[in-house]
């Protein structure tokens, strides 16, 4: 028996316990003693249940047989009701009609209903509650599976953009090559170990971005306009993983001229309840003429936001023909 049956049982048992003992506790109050014969009609009314909720609900109403399931309720709820009373006809051969109005049938009658109702009742809540439940775990697993996929297009995209840069490097025969490949591996040992959760420290996050910005540096024949800033306490702060770092590639992208120079802002603001990260770029003149689309990184940063953070995050992109600006708010 697993755990769920378990607790499903344990739950009948406390629900009917309390039921029972509240009506008792009333037919007490108001008469000083129970009689014997609400014992029974209690016992006919979870007897109803059961039989509702373990047969007829399962076997006919959720298999669409909904005639049949009518047909046999009528029936079961007749002979429920009626035996008991025809049992004290057979007792009582002096009884009189006014005498088995006098037993409450009508009562007797709207109480079994009840039962037989509430069984109805509860089995639809449960079933409801299970598809609610099996949804939720579907949306969760498609969640993760489309995360899953669109971490794994970032990955690939990102090195082959950071092996262009060292590939630069080593036609230049630079002395700085084998550092860009030390930073590289570092780079990708973060994207392989440390980025299977959904949430990351800020702290791992920002070295990460450290370490992008140093190997894009390598290539630059001027890097001191690209400039990086954290305002705020980055401690116990966690982000996305990788969800910065599309912004920064498309600014190095889009903002390298031909001559390596390049002007970068970089600002990242941490407070008790938000993350801001702001980026701008000069567009260089390489690149001004040129009707570029949406690339995949930004793309995928996109679809990652709307999954992970829903209506949690602002996102604003200005593009203008010398300028590209994001600002990104993110709800923590």
């Amino acid at each position: 028996m697993n755990k769920n049956l378990q607790h499903k049982i344990l739950t009948h048992i406390i629900v009917w316990l309390c039921f029972l003992s509240f009506i008792v506790l009333i037919f007490f109050i108001q008469h000083g003693r129970v009689h014997l014969s609400l014992f029974e009609r209690l016992v006919w009314g979870v007897v109803l249940f059961y039989i509702n909720y373990l047969i007829l609900i399962p076997k006919l109403l959720f298999k669409e047989k909904r005639f049949l399931y009518i047909l046999i309720s009528i029936v079961v709820i007749f002979l429920l009701v009626a035996f008991p009373s025809i049992i004290k006809l057979l007792d009582d051969k002096k009884i009189t009609l006014h005498r088995l109005f006098r037993l409450r049938f009508f009562f007797f009658l709207f109480m079994q209903l009840f039962f037989f109702v509430a069984a109805i009742a509860i089995r639809f809540y449960e079933k409801w509650y299970e598809n609610e439940k099996r949804t939720q775990k579907m949306r969760t697993e498609q969640v993760a599976s489309e995360l899953y996929y669109l971490k794994n297009q970032i990955n690939p995209h990102f090195l082959f953009n950071s092996l262009n840069s060292i590939y630069a490097l080593t036609v230049k025969k630079s002395d700085q090559a084998p550092e860009a490949v030390i930073t590289l591996s570092e780079l990708m040992r973060y994207m392989l170990y440390e980025t299977d959760h959904h949430f990351v420290p800020v702290e791992k996050e920002l070295q990460y971005i450290e370490n992008y910005i140093k190997l894009q540096r390598l290539r630059m024949a001027d890097s001191s306009n690209v400039t990086l800033k954290v305002k705020g306490d980055i401690t116990n702060k966690k982000i996305s993983p990788l969800i910065l770092i599309s912004f920064i590639e498309n600014a190095f992208k889009y903002g390298v001229n031909s001559s390596g120079k390049t002007k970068i802002n970089i600002v990242l603001t941490l407070s008790n309840d938000q993350i801001s990260f702001h980026c701008d770029n000069a567009i260089s003149n390489t690149q001004k003429d040129k009707n570029t689309p949406e690339g995949i990184g930004l793309k995928n940063t996109k679809e990652r936001l709307d999954l992970l953070y829903s209506n949690k995050y602002s996102l604003e992109i200005v593009h203008t023909e010398d300028n590209y600006s994001v600002d990104l708010k993110l709800d923590i």
